[in-house]
């Protein structure tokens, strides 16, 4: 992968907040099995998979619409740093829905 490439998959990897992914999984798995009464099918993973995007989603949903505020509190992070279009950071995060 080049320097550019890597670069730009670390910035997707911050607007995501990556270090936080286990939370929308271990919110959907109890209630996930609740629902299945204990019974692992297709559907179960296909509900983490949906929590998960969607989770990722809002975050990069919300560091869209506050990139504004994020130009002055937070300017590293991506859409402020211009390591991302926040043109760009709307249309994968409306893909992930």
């Amino acid at each position: 992968m080049t320097d550019g490439k890597l670069s730009k998959l670390h910035a997707y990897l911050e607007i995501i907040r990556y270090p936080l992914f286990p939370i929308p999984i271990v919110s959907t798995l109890p209630g996930a099995m609740i629902a299945s009464d204990g019974r692992i099918s297709w559907r179960f993973p296909l509900a983490l998979l949906t929590a998960t995007l969607g989770y990722f989603a809002g975050m990069m949903k919300n560091d869209y619409f506050h990139r504004d505020l994020d130009a002055k509190a937070h300017p590293n992070r991506p859409i402020p740093s211009g390591r991302l279009s926040a043109r760009e950071v709307f249309i994968v995060a409306s893909s992930l829905y």
